[in-house]
């Protein structure tokens, strides 16, 4: 494997584990929470698209200006989903990733993977593609606390957020008496 092939790799990698640095610190300790003040600067003020409300809504395509390698596959494009994942392709029916759980039949990141629905103003979700240079130190930054020692400088950021959304609740039908 040669040296350009590893640092892609790595870079890619690095650029996917900064997507989901947040959700990974939560893993670590027993209860925690991502602060507003402590997320990426995120809604209309900063120029995010809004995905549609709903359960199972997914963005429009995202076209990246340089691809992303993920694992050995090369992806330029990317797709922001309602139930909490990022994927390289447009996504299947919610069963086949929801109640499937891991690993997918297709490429996914997960950094909020759950069973949402936006429906009736339960929340936002947020996204954007970036290269403002505040958001790449910042990226650069949260790479290197991770992997001091990689050679890592983003081009581009995809900025994702979920905001107040709330699970998937059935809605039940209110029913009449009972003749039984």
């Amino acid at each position: 494997m040669g040296t350009t092939t590893t640092s892609r790799r790595l870079s890619s990698a690095l650029v996917l584990w900064c997507w989901c640095c947040w959700s990974g610190a939560s893993v670590l300790q027993q209860v925690a929470a991502v602060r507003r003040a402590d997320a990426f600067p995120y809604g209309a003020p900063s120029g995010d698209l809004t995905l549609a409300e709903g359960d199972d809504e997914t963005s429009k395509v995202l076209t990246l200006p340089r691809p992303l390698y993920f694992y050995n596959t090369q992806f330029s494009e990317l797709y922001v989903a309602t139930n909490g994942i990022i994927s390289a392709q447009d996504l299947p029916m919610e069963k086949q990733y929801v109640d499937d759980g891991f690993p997918t039949d297709f490429p996914v990141v997960a950094p909020f993977l759950a069973d949402l629905d936006t429906s009736g103003g339960r929340g936002r979700i947020y996204y954007r593609l970036t290269e403002t240079p505040s958001v790449l130190n910042r990226v650069a930054q949260e790479v290197h606390r991770g992997f001091p020692d990689a050679g890592f400088t983003p081009t581009h950021a995809v900025v994702a957020t979920w905001e107040n959304v709330a699970a998937y609740e059935e809605q039940s039908r209110q029913q009449g008496p009972s003749s039984q």
